[in-house]
């Protein structure tokens, strides 16, 4: 097997952040049709505040600037220089 055919852990981290801002958006989206920003305005505004958290770190973690601390140790061995 080569390393393009194994799963790494960063493509596992990758997996986890892009499912926990799937979560965190599919519920700001319910309190959102539920109307809560009109009752609960300060609650709304931490959601939207962690939201935009996690819509950060999943657009840092897919760039590729970000691959280079994402691949497999084997292949970290491989090139000592890079």
């Amino acid at each position: 097997m080569s390393e393009r055919d194994e799963p790494s852990l960063g493509d596992s981290a990758r997996a986890g952040v892009a499912a926990f801002f799937g979560l965190i958006t599919l519920s700001m989206l319910a309190v959102l049709a539920a109307g809560a920003p009109v009752y609960a305005t300060a609650d709304f505004a931490a959601g939207a505040t962690v939201w935009f958290i996690c819509l950060v770190s999943m657009v840092l973690i897919v760039t590729p600037a970000s691959n280079r601390y994402f691949r497999s140790q084997s292949a970290a061995v491989a090139s000592p220089a890079g």
